[in-house]
């Protein structure tokens, strides 16, 4: 039978969570011969890889493990993007799951539908207290099927990151032109989906319903400002992933080319901040580093007043005005 969706999980140390994932996927038996689970063992060195084994032992017509020296977390999404079969595809990380009854309305929605891209709402779920909050979107009507290229996103209003793969859900044959699509070797591989489904989507819809819960405060989590402050670095190569999808996917419409640049722009000035924050000898080296990708980038964002200071001044100037400007404004914020 043709599989109707196929969800992407990574693995890699996750022997503590993965069975709560796999569990969060098994549906009815009708709905799981149309579905594929494709878990990429990304080299693991604990028994996560052995723990799947047992699903596609048991479920052989849905789970299928594909072993692959460890590259990363990128490295596995784009291998289970590279061999999904579904119509639609969803990515999932192995420590988080979805909602069994959701998934099981969704896919039945996009089992009688030809949308793009399907949005629903992401639930975090905080370790550390058990306490979940639902993010939500605004100035959006639940279930309406909208063109994307007539949408005024910036007018909408929301979070940027509005179609990371915690969200969404997407048509795989719309992905799989742009392999490799996730920056390998780094954290944050994800950040091109910001941009991604709405400069290559002709529709989209929005679901009431959440599928997608977001475990977070667990120790050594990306998101974490620990972890921030070790890979700044791995966001100039997400920039990068980010430029080179652009220079694939001319934006022909102004309203997404106008989002899309707003979004960019945010993207870089965060990164040029980060950069300005480590250390005199660090900031240097790295926003040279960082140069090749910002001229590179120059059609596809807006300078913002941090660059341009940076161009403008001598570097060591511009580094003591910020570090200045830094201090007075964001304690909070100072990395080292």
């Amino acid at each position: 039978m043709d599989k109707l969706l196929s969800i992407v999980v990574p693995v890699y140390n996750v022997e503590q969570y993965i069975r709560m994932c796999l569990d969060s996927l098994i549906v009815s038996d009708e709905l799981m011969d149309q579905l594929e689970v494709i878990v990429v063992n990304d080299g693991t060195p604990d028994r996560s890889a052995i723990i799947a084994k047992e699903y596609e032992k048991k479920y052989p017509q849905t789970f299928r493990v594909i072993d692959k020296e460890n590259g990363g977390h990128g490295s596995a999404f784009n291998t289970g993007l590279s061999n999904a079969n579904g119509k639609y595809v969803r990515f999932l990380d192995s420590d988080d799951w979805l909602d069994k009854e959701n998934l099981s309305k969704l896919m039945y929605l996009i089992g009688s539908s030809d949308i793009d891209l399907i949005i629903n709402p992401l639930v975090y779920y905080h370790e550390n207290t058990g306490k979940t909050n639902q993010l939500s979107v605004s100035n959006i009507e639940y279930g309406k099927v909208y063109k994307t290229d007539s949408f005024d996103f910036i007018k909408a209003g929301n979070r940027p990151n509005l179609t990371i793969f915690h969200n969404c859900t997407y048509k795989t044959d719309l992905l799989k032109p742009y392999l490799p699509l996730f920056a390998e070797g780094c954290y944050y591989d994800d950040v091109v989906l910001w941009l991604a489904p709405i400069a290559i989507s002709k529709n989209f819809v929005v679901n009431e319903y959440p599928i997608y819960y977001y475990r977070v405060d667990r120790p050594g989590q990306s998101i974490s400002q620990e972890k921030l402050k070790q890979h700044i670095a791995d966001h100039t190569t997400v920039n990068a992933s980010c430029v080179h999808f652009f220079k694939k996917c001319p934006i022909q419409n102004e309203l997404t080319r106008l989002y899309l640049r707003k979004v960019f722009s945010g993207m870089i000035t965060f990164q040029i901040e980060n950069i300005s924050r480590c250390g005199y000898q660090n900031s240097k080296r790295m926003y040279k580093e960082y140069l090749p990708i910002l001229k590179e980038g120059e059609p596809y964002y807006d300078k913002k007043r941090r660059q341009k200071v940076f161009e403008i001044l001598p570097f060591p100037l511009a580094y003591v005005l910020y570090r200045v400007y830094d201090i007075v404004k964001f304690k909070d914020k100072i990395l080292h």
